[in-house]
């Protein structure tokens, strides 16, 4: 979203699609070592910010980037975080990407009546830190990527006041570590992993189902994961 976006020179995404080309074979790779892939995916991030930061990135830039972007939601995604939140159950999202993007991309799409961030939603991701005039100066804190997400805890007010008695947990994943993020929240009993394979089927698919209970081939839909919610609910 934010490396091609037209607000930003041009030299930005050809540098963003440089350094996709080497680090992406490694992220999907199921020869690469945890270590070889933690390091990489440390290199990639660190490049991808550094050359957003260059390029002039603004805080004011993001309404437009997000609207003229091409993150969407899933087909079913907008019935899955409506059905959510109108069961008060959490969600908490781990994200790779940038916070910032990511928040207005679920604002935009899927906000409630006031245009604002749907209650239930907690969002772990890289968030960038502002001057004074809204130009980007980093990053807040360490860098998560997928490699790293089992190693970002819940935040505290999450932990003690959102999930207390809940230890059930139904996690999204689309890439090798993502299953690790159940070692962020505490006291889970009971969980139900669905994996979505958006590419590689062939190659990965074997690894995949090695790793999660569902895996989903269709990277467009959220059906699957909606129609079980809708069964699960109204079961109760």
């Amino acid at each position: 979203v934010v490396a091609r976006s037209a607000l930003l020179p041009e030299d930005v995404e050809k540098k963003e699609k440089e350094l996709r080309a080497k680090y992406y074979p490694i992220e999907r790779s199921s020869d690469k070592t945890e270590e070889e892939k933690f390091k990489a995916m440390t290199e990639w991030w660190k490049g991808i910010f550094e050359i957003l930061e260059e390029g002039g990135f603004q805080k004011q830039m993001i309404p437009e980037m997000v609207k003229n972007g091409t993150s969407v939601l899933r087909e079913g995604g907008l019935y899955f975080l409506q059905r959510l939140d109108k069961e008060k159950i959490p969600l908490l999202v781990f994200s790779a990407g940038i916070g910032d993007i990511v928040q207005e991309v679920f604002v935009q799409q899927a906000a409630d009546s006031t245009s604002k961030l749907l209650d239930n939603i907690t969002i772990i991701s890289n968030y960038i830190k502002w001057d004074n005039e809204g130009n980007m100066e980093g990053i807040k804190g360490d860098i998560l990527h997928s490699s790293n997400k089992g190693e970002f805890p819940a935040p505290l007010n999450y932990k003690d006041t959102t999930v207390k008695g809940r230890n059930n947990i139904l996690l999204l994943g689309d890439n090798f570590g993502d299953v690790e993020m159940l070692n962020c929240v505490e006291n889970a009993e009971t969980s139900l992993n669905i994996g979505f394979l958006n590419d590689n089927v062939n190659e990965l698919r074997k690894n995949f189902e090695q790793l999660y209970d569902i895996v989903v081939v269709d990277p467009e839909s959220m059906t699957l994961v909606s129609v079980l919610l809708m069964n699960l609910l109204d079961k109760k």
